[in-house]
């Protein structure tokens, strides 16, 4: 999407016994054609992130053409300074600082397709999720608890503002079959209500808690309107809280096409093991 050139001239002085050299950077939108200025790439706080980058670097981060020559190269954000190549950060080190233009996102129904869900959110560890998910221009279903929604209000609409899907999880993540038909639905409609009101989108999906299901929870979730949906790979993230096993437990499914993935956002291990799963499906 993003076409970055640069360009070295070298200039003899006659009052100079050496050449001197010059070199500036050009960087557009392939798409839209217009040319790219720094601050076109930089999310809220992304340029005081960026040259805290650069202090710790050794770099003079209060230079005012600290960001006059920079370039996008396939492993990150290269910057130019004095005429040369002064330091170059990978997209990892930069998650959360930049919003690059993407191209338009298509979906090859004759491709693999593996769906990512996470449970029990949302939690402090959603944000680094939706991070991943952003930077590699990838979906989720997130299935919310309904009585944590309003605490992580931002963090909801940030997922639904991203094209994630958002899903119920229950109110207070209750065991739905062993509960009367109108606590069921007390405990689904709630939570939807709850998700409308904070993060400003809507819910088509119910995972029950624990995967517990009978004849009234799909009766009662069926005559909302709302379909049931449990999982096919389950990580065990809860148990393991280790981001190699999690990972594991999904590189080592043989036949990933059509497969759902249980995972569980409130853990820092999911999170971790997310950084892994994410580029490894995509390859």
């Amino acid at each position: 999407r993003v076409v970055s050139l640069v360009a070295t001239a070298s200039m003899n002085h006659s009052h100079s016994a050496l050449p001197a050299t010059k070199t500036a950077t050009f960087n557009a939108d392939r798409e839209t054609g217009k040319l790219l200025v720094f601050k076109d790439l930089l999310k809220d706080g992304g340029e005081t992130a960026i040259r805290q980058l650069c202090a710790d670097a050794g770099l003079d981060s209060t230079r005012t053409d600290l960001f006059d020559n920079w370039l996008l190269t396939a492993a990150g954000l290269r910057l130019y300074l004095d005429g040369e190549q002064a330091i170059e950060f990978t997209y990892a080190q930069l998650r959360g600082m930049l919003a690059i233009p993407k191209p338009p996102r298509t979906i090859d129904p004759s491709k693999p397709m593996i769906a990512l869900t996470f449970d029990d959110g949302p939690s402090q560890n959603t944000s680094h999720i939706l991070d991943l998910l952003e930077e590699y221009d990838v979906r989720a279903t997130f299935f919310v608890v309904g009585n944590r929604v309003s605490s992580y209000a931002d963090t909801a609409k940030r997922a639904v503002a991203l094209g994630n899907e958002i899903g119920i999880h229950t109110w207070e993540h209750a065991k739905l079959t062993v509960l009367q038909p109108e606590e069921i639905a007390s405990q689904i409609t709630r939570t939807a209500d709850a998700v409308k009101e904070y993060a400003g989108g809507t819910c088509a999906a119910v995972r029950p808690p624990g995967g517990a299901c009978d004849d009234t929870v799909k009766q009662v979730a069926g005559q909302l309107g709302y379909i049931l949906v449990n999982w096919s790979i389950d990580t065990l993230d809860w148990k393991t809280r280790n981001a190699k096993k999690i990972f594991k437990s999904v590189k080592s499914v043989k036949n990933l096409d059509g497969k759902i993935v249980l995972m569980h956002s409130i853990h820092d291990e999911t999170a971790e093991a997310t950084e892994k799963i994410i580029p490894w499906l995509q390859k």
